[in-house]
């Protein structure tokens, strides 16, 4: 049962992304290509990676808000039962570990850059 969840989570997650509309993708950052071409430059790939990063932070904060939600919800469930509670309580600690990882590592990027005065937080190509 586990693994029918696991693949059925996975096909939603790709059908979701693939029945996006392009549209919605232009709005998170630049073209990846020459528009008037329609042909893809070196710097586009710059503007993939820039894409897929803001794509992955966004995702895996969504999944730790998530995952201290369905911690919550197993705690009010759990009806007093100490196995249940337990297992609440270790979601939500890593639900919330997830968040403190994000935050950290952001953190740990400006520190770098307030310390050497270099944009470590832009993914760029030099031209």
């Amino acid at each position: 049962m586990r693994k029918i969840t696991k693949v059925t989570l996975v096909l939603i997650i790709w059908v979701g992304f693939f029945a996006v509309p392009k549209d919605l993708f232009a709005a998170w950052g630049p073209v990846c290509f020459d528009p008037a071409s329609n042909v893809a430059y070196i710097q586009g790939f710059e503007c993939i990676v820039r894409l897929i990063l803001n794509f992955a932070v966004r995702l895996a904060g969504i999944a730790s808000f998530v995952m201290i939600l369905v911690g919550g919800f197993q705690y009010l469930t759990s009806g007093g039962n100490p196995e249940n509670t337990k297992k609440a309580w270790s979601t939500i600690t890593w639900g919330i570990a997830g968040i403190a990882v994000l935050l950290g590592s952001w953190l740990i990027l400006k520190f770098i850059q307030i310390l050497t005065n270099v944009d470590v937080t832009q993914f760029v190509i030099p031209s």
